[in-house]
């Protein structure tokens, strides 16, 4: 490959990564569900730039400013600055964001203040980070309210005390910021985990640079104890990145690390900076002299480290009860072994493994209120557990782990084949009661994604962190994505970072189907065109379409953004499982 064109790709790549990000949702673009409503998918662009009109009216002046918000930033939102008194500009924070459905600017007071109301959607703070506002109706938070106090500069009207930080309408969020996904190693050192974040930035160079300091200053505070801080005694203002060929990035005392140490920064840096995997070089310096990676020489790219490789691209295979509690393939195909013959009336199944020979199920069966967890393979049969009958979660597999995990009431139970259930308690960080309808490992294995209905009806989506030590395991964090209104009943990974949910929308009564990502950002209502009624399960899978049951018959994503049954077949079933590998 040419000099010109490996460039070419590395200017390229950082401002692909929200693209890429996008495309992990788990749905392909020619068969993705209409979407209803969405928040922040996009790369960020340009856009004009704006400036005060003469002898404006305070009204005209704080709408220019707020149009402003979204333009120049690369710069500082130096046009936004340029409706702020003198005074006034060295003041205002643009570091954060209140991101609104929309907003009202209002007629100026007496006093020629403005007032400008919206209903909050979610913030974003200094570090790209979002939390969504699960107040209000359900599709928007509580209505807020901004006061603008003007004052007359040079005969001209300007902002004397503007808000702290920006104020942004969902179109513009949806337009003008990007997802952008940081890497950080588990504490086993084994594996990335992913920590999605938001910026304004456009240009290539600002976007790598942000990036680096947001690497150094650490993951968000729901992963700090779950995942490793970059392995560097340096400050983000003595780091530097420069885009180009190869991508150059200086780390003040690199070059002290340990030979492991130092292949696995560089292995996380090629993720961070290589994101979609074209494998663009990279290069380690440290006071401007090149770091020598062991094993890989100075100059690196990401296929040269096994875990820095992206994720495989080999379709999942699917599997589902049919009505004779028989497993079957998509197509029907009963699966040899030992759910082959219906001997086990499973009203859940959940599967591991990489090949049907070696594959591991678990799987419930009894009634809602004495459910009993069964384990086994197919090529064996399946056992009772021994835990209590009572009413469990369907059961899911840890990944990389011979662990199965069930919900019962309010307590995680950790089920290590061939040794008693061990309980995970949420402690105080969730509902005080109620019941773990649904349990789902992230892709990497560091988060739990749980559906958690409380005793007032309400059943929101929970992210949990785990945090492992040898062999015990405790959840650190547990924080709510999705609004009170929305009462779940399953959810589902359909990439890294994002999920499908089923439920009921308590304010319409009607159901529904809803993306959202694992921060609570881009929750989106789906189609659930052609399901007969409520879906009670779903599955879901990166790269893949998504699968749930309903009214007794299973149904999957078609191109047409509706559901229909395998080769548009209605086939009776439940418990359509992705299996997990």
């Amino acid at each position: 490959m040419s000099r010109t064109r490996n460039r070419q790709i590395c200017v390229a790549l950082i401002t692909l990564v929200a693209l890429l990000c996008a495309a992990c949702t788990g749905v392909p673009t020619e068969s993705s569900p209409q979407v209803v409503r969405g928040l922040g998918d996009v790369t960020s662009a340009s856009a004009p730039s704006i400036a005060p009109i003469p002898n404006a009216d305070p009204r005209t002046i704080v709408q220019g400013f707020l149009q402003a918000n979204i333009s120049d930033v690369d710069d500082h939102h130096a046009a936004a600055r340029a409706f702020l008194t003198v005074d006034a500009r060295g003041k205002w924070n643009d570091n954060t964001i209140t991101v609104v459905d929309s907003y009202t600017v209002g007629v100026s007071d007496p006093a020629n203040n403005v007032a400008v109301t919206g209903q909050q959607v979610g913030s974003i703070d200094a570090r790209g980070i979002y939390t969504a506002d699960l107040s209000g109706d359900g599709s928007v938070g509580d209505s807020v309210a901004f006061t603008f106090v003007m004052r007359q500069e040079n005969g001209q009207w300007r902002i004397q005390q503007p808000p702290n930080g920006l104020i942004v309408q969902r179109s513009d969020f949806e337009s003008r910021y990007s997802l952008q996904t940081l890497y950080f190693f588990d504490l086993a050192q084994q594996r990335l985990v992913p920590d999605v974040r938001y910026t304004s930035l456009a240009d290539p160079q600002a976007i790598a640079s942000w990036r680096l300091t947001q690497l150094i200053t650490g993951p968000r505070p729901e992963l700090v104890n779950a995942v490793q801080q970059l392995p560097l005694q340096t400050s983000a203002t003595r780091a530097t990145v420069t885009v180009g060929d190869p991508v150059v990035i200086e780390l003040p005392g690199s070059s002290q690390l340990e030979p492991e140490t130092l292949t696995r920064l560089a292995a996380q840096l090629a993720v961070n900076f290589d994101p979609d995997a074209t494998f663009a070089n990279l290069r380690i310096t440290d006071g401007g002299k090149p770091v020598t990676i062991p094993g890989v020489g100075q100059t690196f790219s990401r296929n040269q480290f096994s875990v820095a490789q992206p994720p495989t691209t080999a379709t999942p295979p699917l599997y589902y009860l049919n009505d004779r509690s028989v497993l079957v393939d998509q197509n029907g195909t009963p699966l040899p072994g030992a759910l082959a013959t219906g001997r086990y009336p499973l009203t859940s199944v959940a599967i591991a493994g990489a090949t049907p020979s070696t594959y591991r199920v678990a799987g419930i069966v009894g009634t809602t209120l004495k459910s009993h967890l069964l384990v086994g393979t197919l090529a064996t049969s399946l056992q009772d557990t021994g835990i209590a009958p009572g009413p469990l979660s369907a059961p899911t597999w840890a990944p990389n782990a011979n662990e199965v995990w069930v919900g019962r009431g309010l307590t995680l139970l950790r089920i290590s084949v061939g040794h008693p259930a061990v309980a995970v308690s949420l402690g105080s960080r969730g509902p005080t009661s109620g019941s773990i309808r649904s349990v789902k490992f992230s892709p990497e294995g560091s988060r739990l994604a749980m559906v958690i209905a409380a005793a007032d009806g309400t059943a929101q989506l929970w992210i949990a962190t785990l945090v492992r030590a040898g062999d015990s395991v405790r959840v650190d964090t547990l924080t709510p994505v999705t609004p009170p209104q929305l009462a779940l009943r399953d959810a589902a990974w359909s990439g890294e970072s994002a999920l499908f949910a089923i439920g009921t929308n308590l304010n319409t009564g009607s159901y529904g189907i809803w993306s959202v990502r694992s921060d609570g950002s881009a929750l989106d209502e789906r189609s659930h065109v052609g399901l007969p009624k409520a879906p009670d399960s779903i599955t879901a899978a990166s790269r893949v379409v998504a699968w749930v049951s309903a009214g007794g018959a299973v149904f999957q994503q078609s191109r047409s953004n509706t559901w229909s049954g395998p080769s548009d077949a209605t086939a009776r079933g439940i418990s359509p499982t992705y299996v997990q590998w």
